[in-house]
């Protein structure tokens, strides 16, 4: 999955719609502000990707940030299995980044059962 996949997942975990998409031109809703998917800098600035984390740690799961590793515990209720991951990188934001991007794969599975 490459960085805009990857960007556009997270940006839809985070409730962003899909306003425009006509291949050349990507766009989302989010929070009542209409952005490129260019701009979604979940990749690279904290102020884009710890909402998210912030969001996973709302919904009862384990994150813990080290120098440039990342472990992301999650234990499902119900009809959610229990995974976890560790993830890595040459810079923290890149092992936060992949661990995101790992559990929004995970969670939106365990929600299309």
């Amino acid at each position: 999955m490459n960085t805009i996949e990857s960007n556009k997942l997270i940006a839809e975990f985070m409730g962003a719609k899909l306003f425009v998409n006509d291949g050349a031109i990507i766009l989302y809703k989010l929070n009542s502000k209409t952005y490129h998917i260019g701009s979604m800098n979940y990749d690279t600035d904290y102020n884009w990707l710890m909402p998210v984390v912030e969001k996973i740690e709302g919904l009862g799961h384990d994150v813990s940030i080290l120098k440039n590793a990342v472990g992301l515990q999650w234990c499902g209720i119900g009809k959610f299995s229990s995974n976890n991951t560790k993830a890595t990188g040459t810079t923290k934001i890149e092992a936060i980044y992949s661990a995101v991007v790992e559990f929004i794969k995970w969670y939106n599975k365990q929600n299309q059962i």
